[in-house]
C-alpha cells in the first residue's frame, strides 16, 4: 500500500479528569464535559465514594478515585471533659497531631500519583482548589507533574461566607486560646492563610491542618479565594467575580472569564420561555384553578435557602424561616420551589401542604427565565435572573448581612420579615413596577458576562491553550 492509500490518521482524544469536591459541583462539571466531547478531549469524571451514588444517577463516565473522605475544613472536635480538652490544645499535643496528618498526606498522595498515572489526563479541571486532605494530594500531584490545573467553581465562594462558617471556632480565630503563639506564627510565616472581617483575624483551615499541609506541601497558598489554591487557571462566570478574587490577592494572569457554563442553558431556556411557563402550570397548577386564573396569577419561584444544611440554623429554625418566604408570595401567585442540591425534598413537603406551593425538580436554569419574580437568599442564582431580566427579591432576614447585590438596581434587598412580606406582595400586585425592575437588569447586564450560549466554547479555548 502507498503512502497515499493509507488511512487519515483520527485524533487522538485528549483525556480531562474533572474532579467535583462535592455533588453540587456535579451539574456544572457536567455541562463542562458536554462542551469538552463535541472537541477533541475526552472527560472522565474522578469520584470519591462520597459521590458514587450521584454520579451513577447522573450515568456520568467516571472512574473511581479510591481516596478516603477527609474531614470538613473547619472541622475539629476535642475531646470531652476540661481536662482532656487542655491537653488537646498544648504544643506537644498539636506536634503529635500533625506529624500523623502528615503521614496521611503522604500516603493519599502516594495514592493520588497512582491515579494520575493510570488515567494519564492532559489537564485536571476541578470546581474547587481549596480543600484540605485528598484533593489536596491530587492536585498537588498534578502540579508536580505538570499537569494543568483549572478551578471552574459552580458559584462563587466568598470570603464573608467562610468566615460566617469559622467565626463561632476558636481555634480559626487569632488573638484568643487555644494555640494563640502557633496562630501568629501561621499569620506572620504564611501571610495568605489569613482573613480579616470585622476587626478579627480568622484562619482559613484549622492551625493543626494548615501546619501539616505546609509541611507536606500542598498548602493552598490563598484558600480565602477560588483561584488562589491548588490550581494553575481559575475559568470564571464574569468580570465581578475576576475582580473580587483579584482583591484577595490572586494574580490577575491566572483568572479567565469565559463566562458561566450554565448561562448557555439559560440562553436557550430564555428563548424557550413561554412554552415552559406554560408546561409548568399544566403540570403543577392545572387542578387548583382554570386556564383564565391561572394566565392571571404571577408565577414566583423561590429559591429555597438551606440554612438547616449549612449548620447556620437548627431544623425548626430553618422551616420558620422557608414558611417567612414562601407565605407572601403564595398569597398572590403561583410559587415554585427551587432545592438546594444538599436539600431532601421531604424535609420541604409541608411547604406545599401549608401553602399549595409545589417543589420542582427541574434545573433551575431551565425554568427561571420563566418566572415572573424570583425569591433567592445570597445565592449565585440572583445572577441568572439579572442575566434574563427576572425581577429578584433577595431576603436577608437576619441570616448573613451581606451587600454583594445592593448595588444592583433591579434587585431589591430586604432584611427583616415585613419588609419583605411587603415588597413581595407589591410586586406580585404591580406588573409595572416588575417590568421597571427588568430594564434596570438590562443596565446591569454586562456584569454578568456574556449569556450568548458561548461559555462552553470558551472554556475549550482556555484548555486548547494550557494544555
Amino acid at each position: 500500500m502507498s503512502d497515499s492509500d493509507d488511512p487519515p490518521e483520527v485524533p487522538t482524544r485528549r483525556r480531562i479528569l474533572l474532579l467535583p469536591t462535592q455533588e453540587a459541583a456535579l451539574r456544572t462539571l457536567q455541562l463542562a464535559a458536554t462542551a469538552l466531547s463535541r472537541a477533541q478531549y475526552s472527560p472522565v469524571f474522578g469520584i470519591t465514594p462520597r459521590l458514587e451514588d450521584a454520579a451513577q444517577s447522573a450515568e456520568l463516565k467516571c472512574i473511581s478515585l479510591a481516596l478516603p473522605e477527609g474531614a470538613p475544613i473547619h472541622e475539629h472536635r476535642p475531646p470531652r471533659g476540661r481536662l482532656a480538652a487542655l491537653r488537646h490544645w498544648t504544643e506537644p499535643a498539636l506536634k503529635s497531631r500533625v506529624v500523623s496528618r502528615v503521614a496521611e498526606l503522604r500516603a493519599w498522595r502516594t495514592a493520588a500519583a497512582r491515579v494520575l498515572g493510570e488515567v494519564r489526563p492532559v489537564a485536571v479541571l476541578a470546581s474547587d482548589d481549596r480543600l484540605a486532605g485528598p484533593y489536596a494530594a491530587l492536585l498537588a500531584e498534578a502540579g508536580a507533574r505538570a499537569i494543568p490545573r483549572v478551578v471552574l467553581p459552580y458559584a462563587l465562594s466568598r470570603a464573608e461566607g467562610s468566615v460566617l462558617t469559622r467565626s463561632k471556632r476558636r481555634p480559626h480565630r487569632l488573638g484568643i486560646r487555644p494555640l494563640r503563639r502557633t496562630k501568629k506564627w501561621i499569620a506572620e510565616k504564611l501571610p495568605g492563610q489569613i482573613h480579616s472581617q470585622g476587626g478579627t483575624d480568622y484562619l482559613f483551615f484549622s492551625p493543626e491542618v494548615t501546619l501539616a499541609h505546609q509541611r507536606a506541601d500542598m498548602l493552598p497558598e490563598r484558600p480565602w479565594a477560588l483561584g488562589g489554591g491548588l490550581s494553575d487557571f481559575a475559568a470564571l462566570a464574569n468580570s465581578d467575580d475576576r475582580d473580587y478574587i483579584a482583591n484577595l490577592g490572586v494574580m490577575r494572569e491566572r483568572l479567565r472569564v469565559i463566562g458561566d457554563l450554565s448561562h448557555d442553558a439559560l440562553h436557550r431556556a430564555h428563548a424557550e420561555r413561554d412554552a415552559t411557563r406554560q408546561l409548568l402550570r399544566e403540570l403543577h397548577f392545572s387542578a387548583e384553578h382554570n386556564d383564565r386564573v391561572a394566565d392571571e396569577r404571577p408565577l414566583v419561584i423561590v429559591a429555597v435557602p438551606q440554612l438547616a444544611e449549612q449548620g447556620l440554623f437548627d431544623r425548626v429554625a430553618c422551616d420558620d424561616a422557608a414558611r417567612a418566604l414562601v407565605a407572601p408570595a403564595a398569597a398572590g401567585a403561583d410559587v415554585l420551589l427551587s432545592l438546594h442540591p444538599k436539600s431532601a425534598p421531604d424535609d420541604y413537603a409541608f411547604l406545599e401542604r401549608e401553602f399549595g406551593a409545589r417543589i420542582v425538580d427541574r434545573p433551575l436554569h431551565s425554568i427561571l427565565p420563566s418566572a415572573d419574580l424570583f425569591v433567592a437568599g445570597f445565592s449565585s442564582t440572583v445572577r441568572w435572573a439579572v442575566a434574563t431580566g427576572v425581577p429578584v427579591v433577595v431576603a436577608d432576614l437576619g441570616w448573613w448581612g451581606y451587600d454583594m447585590f445592593d448595588d444592583f438596581e433591579g434587585v431589591v434587598t430586604v432584611r427583616d420579615r415585613d419588609a419583605y412580606a411587603q415588597s413581595v406582595s407589591d410586586l406580585i400586585r404591580d406588573p409595572a413596577r416588575r417590568s421597571e425592575l427588568a430594564r434596570a437588569h438590562g443596565r446591569a447586564a454586562a456584569r454578568m458576562g456574556a449569556i450568548d450560549g458561548n461559555a462552553g466554547a470558551r472554556l475549550v479555548a482556555l484548555l486548547d491553550e494550557v494544555v
